[in-house]
């Protein structure tokens, strides 16, 4: 829906500072699937590609949770405790991620358990990338935003329980507290200049 037009101005921006990226990876994807596809040797599911065509989102996920290190809010530096708090969730769903890959590639499952594993991997990764990189970009915005398209997916679902409609309202006071101490910074700097003079 973004690439599309059909989404905010904010997620528009959101999503192109992830789409060549994305575009490389869709494009490995089409060349494997082609290879493998057209080659002569029947592919087993015991193989795993599927799962790691989403290792690099990991990799790019902790990249992003180490650049919150030299980001602030409002001035005020992003918690270090967070960040390794996060880096270390992240290496352990890594850890994770390279068991599961090793118990596929060992044929320890059936094809379809692999290629459920497979696809929970690598859509793991994919959210782990999508969650660490909007965390950079709200802080650099110093602004949060929802997306219009999923809050009109989730309203459309009955069995939603409501938790995206609250997060608008959650975006909303973080947006005005984020004014409101960019304003008070403001004027501190300025009294610290008059007092300079």
């Amino acid at each position: 829906m973004t690439i599309s037009g059909k989404n905010s101005k904010y997620m528009q921006e959101f999503y192109n500072e992830l789409k060549r990226d994305l575009l490389f990876s869709f494009i490995g994807a089409i060349v494997f699937f082609g290879i493998a596809f057209t080659a002569p040797i029947k592919y087993s599911l015991s193989n795993i590609d599927i799962a790691f065509a989403g290792f690099p989102f990991l990799l790019y996920s902790l990249a992003d949770i180490m650049q919150l290190r030299k980001l602030k809010i409002v001035g005020v530096k992003f918690s270090k405790k967070l960040v390794w708090a996060l880096s270390t969730i992240l290496t352990i769903v890594g850890v994770i991620y390279i068991h599961f890959a090793f118990e596929i590639y060992s044929g320890k499952f059936s094809d379809s358990k692999s290629l459920w594993v497979q696809l929970t991997l690598l859509l793991t990764a994919f959210c782990s990338l999508i969650g660490a990189h909007q965390m950079v970009f709200i802080i650099k915005k110093q602004r949060m935003e929802i997306s219009p398209v999923l809050m009109n997916l989730f309203s459309g679902m009955r069995a939603s329980p409501g938790i995206y409609k609250e997060s608008e309202k959650a975006a909303k006071t973080w947006n005005e507290t984020v004014t409101q101490k960019r304003a008070e910074l403001r004027q501190s700097q300025q009294r610290k200049k008059k007092k300079k003079r």
